[in-house]
């Protein structure tokens, strides 16, 4: 196990070499990191990393937050704002806060997308301002987590509010598996000497057999996790759909693979990488 910044560090060394910042947010958390070129070791180092305490202001669970005031489904939060011209202020310190400013303004028959576009430039705010601290967050700035993959307003208000151009800013193809890519590459790098090999198979049998020691509180026992079939049916039709497996042969020879888990607060992305790469480059990345 280790720290997600580790990770996001790690990630971001090895596929991105030539940035100087990251603003991650997570479900419940938010992450800026700060790095320099070492002329010694002539290579990208962590020199700073600040995290938010036990609130979530400013994260993905703020957002929910202010998408169910509003009334508005969380998938439609970004939609909504990319059709709002006009941003209000909110606080993005506290869900309380933002709250007691936003209820006047939709009393006031403000707009929905203006809101929802002044939530996203408040979470932004929030991270320069309580997280960064005064520090400089320096160019080029790699934006990645669940709230910047699926808000891409969101990245954008960054950008205007950090005054960046695009070659400044990097969003990774998959930014919402960062901190699973970083945990891959410790296996690599930092647990290469103590990693242990499992096949497929024998981590089920191991999956299977803790499951089997689990203990439910005598309080759970009365209380299924669905209510009927109709329930556990749309759940899995929810969840249960994996992206489709593109030309692979069936005659294939199996790959060595290392497998990168971020366990976060409120998702748990996956991601792997083949052993016999000697180096990697990044996932096709984009601009704003």
């Amino acid at each position: 196990m280790m720290a997600a910044a580790n990770a996001v560090s790690l990630a971001v060394e090895k596929l991105h070499p030539e940035v100087m910042s990251v603003v991650e947010l997570g479900g419940q958390d938010a992450k800026v990191i700060f790095f320099h070129f070492d002329e010694t070791s002539q290579q990208l180092i962590a020199s700073d990393m600040r995290m938010n305490g036990v609130c979530a202001g400013g994260t993905g669970a703020f957002i929910d937050e202010i998408a169910q005031l509003l009334e508005m489904p969380v998938e439609e939060f970004n939609a909504h704002a990319e059709r709002a011209t006009h941003i209000h202020q909110v606080s993005g310190r506290c869900g309380v806060f933002a709250k007691t400013d936003i209820q006047p303004l939709l009393n006031q028959g403000i707009a929905r997308e203006e809101l929802a576009l002044s939530t996203l430039y408040a979470v932004a705010r929030q991270t320069i301002g309580g997280l960064a601290q005064g520090t400089t967050i320096k160019a080029p700035v790699v934006f990645e987590g669940g709230p910047l993959t699926f808000n891409p307003r969101l990245v954008r208000a960054f950008v205007d509010l950090l005054g960046l151009d695009e070659h400044d800013v990097i969003v990774p193809e998959k930014p919402e598996v960062t901190v699973a890519w970083g945990c891959a590459l410790a296996t690599e790098s930092l647990l290469e000497d103590t990693a242990e090999w499992h096949t497929v198979e024998a981590l089920l049998q191991r999956m299977q057999g803790r499951a089997g020691q689990l203990r439910l509180d005598e309080s759970d026992l009365d209380r299924p996790f669905f209510l009927s079939d109709d329930e556990r049916g749309d759940f899995f039709d929810r969840q249960l759909q994996p992206e489709p497996i593109r030309n692979i042969p069936r005659d294939r020879e199996p790959l060595d693979v290392w497998i990168g888990i971020d366990s976060g607060s409120t998702t748990m992305p996956r991601g792997w990488l083949w052993p016999c790469l000697t180096s990697l480059t990044a996932p096709g990345a984009s601009a704003l």
